[in-house]
Parts: structure tokens; sequence; C-alpha cells
């Protein structure tokens, strides 16, 4: 069986608390419905700490009602265009592609049931912008 792509669900998120620390940023949902992503409206960005053998450039984590849920959602890997990173959810059952070129917005594109190899994720990057 073979995964076709689907129109991906865009969200854009802005940082809140600029400043507050080096190495956590933490973002609020301002455009787009959440509701059929695993995506909450309050996400936390934080640089890894490299003790995950993946080695991705930031882990991004959810909000459950009162606290960060843990496992982290998924890691952001770096991709070969500078702001532009790549993630999947459920073990690569659905794809995450992350703009980070805005340094205070944070642009997501999820793919539900999607997951292609590094090529396609590639030229999907490219068309992001």
């Amino acid at each position: 069986m073979r995964a076709t792509q689907n129109l991906p669900t865009e969200l854009i998120y802005n940082e809140i608390n600029i400043g507050k620390s080096k190495t956590v940023r933490y973002f609020e949902l301002s455009k787009g419905n959440n509701t059929s992503t695993p995506l909450t409206i309050l996400l936390r960005l934080s640089d890894n700490r490299m003790f995950a053998k993946s080695k991705p450039k930031y882990w991004l984590s959810t909000r459950d009602l009162k606290k960060w849920a843990t496992p982290n959602l998924t890691g952001l890997f770096p991709t070969s265009t500078n702001s532009l990173y790549f993630g999947d959810h459920n073990r690569k059952e659905s794809l995450l592609l992350f703009d980070l070129s805005n340094p205070h917005t944070l642009k997501v594109k999820f793919y539900k049931g999607y997951y292609p190899n590094y090529n396609t994720i590639q030229r999907l990057l490219n068309s992001f912008k």
C-alpha cells in the first residue's frame, strides 16, 4: 500500500515570552486549526542537549492542560536549507515541516498519514516558502 500526499494542515505560531530563556522558546497558535493535528495551542521548542542518538537540532513539546507532555512530540531535523526543518509523528506515520526563517514565528505544515523519503521531503521544503 502506498501513502498518498494529502493537503497539509498549515499552522502559524508566534513566540511568547521572548528572551525568557536562551535554550527554550515558547509559541502560541495565532493562525490555523489544530484540531486534526497532534499539535496544541502552546508549543515549546528547546535546544537539543545531545542526549539522543538521532541528533535533532531542536525538540518540540506540546502542552497538556497543566504541564508539558512527555515524551517530546518530535525532534526538528536540519535540512540543506537554513531555518527549515522536518520531523515525524507516531514513528514516521505523519510528516511535520517547520519554518523558522522569521525569528519570532514558527510555521508548521502537518501531513497526516504521509511520510515520504528524504528527497521528497526536500522538494516539499523547497515549496514551503
